[in-house]
């Protein structure tokens, strides 16, 4: 009978063994039925590799086999979303993980594992230090992290692979496609035959543009991240992380905000606040209508602006000059104290904009793209409307505290409707509970949200 060490210790000959030489495969793709049809079938594509064959001088279907004719673009993006996705997919159901370089003088993606290049930790740093960095605080240090790389190491005597293949570019036809004998190898070395769970694939090579929509479509129904992820992976059989579909959700939100900026004066991304996000989601909902207070600081002086959407969905700015009737707050002087400018407005200009000693950092998430800081914000929707104006007899409203990080109060407006029951129907970041707070969101936010024609 085997014991326990002995089991151990044979488990891990097997391994050292496995590591030394594995052949990688099947590694199934779908690829068109020739060049002129293109009904899709399954593929096992390394067959063609290992030959040492040379690119055909005259691609055609008695020595290549071609992708799909909705594959016919050779760009980088197009590249990095398309042709390294369904490479990357096949290779990660069958143990391991690629790396892709775009050969411009072969037209070629030249494919290898990822273990196929020594690791140089000096070459790295040197590399990290060159990037644009996709932070807030560009004068802060990078932090520190322990990472252990997946490529071999030099000065440990460890092997890299030598698995590699080719994908060419026929920019007579402009289509894809892979000879039916190429160079390259099937043989792995220097690591082991990984169970795909075991592997992490980069959502954008492991979704499609079709599933990545699916995804989009998910975030905004409001679908969980968890379940998002889980609904993916059924779908196509991966392994991604819940992190990685929260990256995605993130940034399908700032693409709002890019997407309605000047493309020449696109910001670092990770300046795009909460702020920003929520005004782009409210803006491209078009059974949605909002006004917000923001403040700016321009020559020292602060101006506050209002900006609503009207009900043909037209975005327009106008300056606010609505008398609060508070004695003891007012918007101009909060404003000057989230801006950080000497308080009160009435004064700031007698020392030109200067900050004071003792001023007070502007919250970063209200910070806007424009310069400005978002102060309130109030919206309702097409339902909530048509609601209100059906039963406006009754009205009751409450502010929660605690619902965001900058603890603003969300106060909501609710009515009644002929059943008794009740109905949401107005919602708003309140800045304070002051009463000019209160004032401004039922003697300006209100009106211009409920003018009484939706029904």
């Amino acid at each position: 009978m085997v014991n326990y060490k002995e089991a151990v210790q044979r488990l891990g000959e097997l391994l050292e063994k496995e590591a030394e030489e594995w052949s990688a495969g099947p590694l199934f793709i779908k690829i068109a039925k020739s060049l002129t049809n293109d009904d899709e079938i399954d593929f096992d594509f390394s067959i063609t590799i290992g030959h040492d064959k040379r690119r055909p001088k005259t691609p055609s279907d008695e020595n290549c086999y071609w992708l799909p004719v909705n594959i016919n673009e050779n760009s980088a993006t197009f590249r990095e979303k398309n042709i390294y996705g369904i490479f990357s997919v096949a290779c990660y159901h069958a143990g391991f993980n690629l790396v892709a370089n775009w050969m411009k003088r072969e037209e070629c993606v030249v494919f290898g594992c990822n273990r196929k290049r020594f690791h140089n930790e000096e070459r790295n740093k040197d590399q990290m230090s060159k990037r644009p960095r996709n932070v807030k605080d560009q004068s802060k240090e990078p932090a520190q992290r322990d990472r252990k790389t997946v490529r071999p190491i030099k000065e440990n005597d460890e092997e890299t692979c030598k698995f590699s293949f080719r994908v060419y570019w026929d920019s007579d036809k402009e289509r894809w496609f892979l000879p039916k004998q190429q160079s390259g190898s099937l043989k792995h070395c220097g690591h082991g035959h990984f169970d795909s769970k075991l592997l992490r694939l980069e959502a954008k090579h492991g979704l499609s543009a079709d599933e990545q929509k699916l995804a989009s479509d998910c975030f905004q129904t409001k679908n969980t991240t968890t379940g998002t992820t889980n609904l993916l992976n059924y779908r196509n059989n991966i392994g991604l992380e819940r992190h990685q579909i929260q990256y995605l959700k993130k940034k399908s939100k700032n693409d709002l905000v890019i997407n309605d900026m000047d493309p020449d004066n696109v910001p670092n991304t990770a300046e795009i606040t909460a702020a920003d996000r929520t005004l782009a989601i409210l803006k491209n909902k078009p059974n949605v209508s909002f006004t917000a207070l923001t403040a700016e600081c321009s020559s020292g002086l602060i101006t506050l602006k209002r900006r609503k959407q009207s009900f043909n969905n037209s975005v327009t700015v106008e300056e606010f000059n609505m008398e609060l009737q508070d004695d003891t707050d007012s918007p101009e002087d909060f404003a000057a104290r989230e801006l950080g400018v000497d308080a009160p407005f009435s004064t700031s200009t007698s020392t030109g904009g200067k900050k004071s000693e003792n001023e007070r950092q502007v919250p970063k998430n209200l910070h806007l793209k424009n310069g400005q800081v978002l102060l309130a914000l109030a919206w309702t929707t097409d339902g909530g409307r048509r609601e209100f104006d059906m039963f406006p007899e009754i009205v009751f409203g409450d502010a929660t505290e605690e619902t965001n990080s900058e603890e603003r109060p969300l106060y909501t407006l609710l009515g009644k409707d002929n059943m008794n029951k009740s109905f949401g129907h107005t919602w708003c970041f309140m800045p304070s509970n002051a009463k000019w707070a209160y004032s401004w969101f039922f003697e300006d936010a209100v009106p211009t949200l409920h003018p009484g024609t939706a029904c």
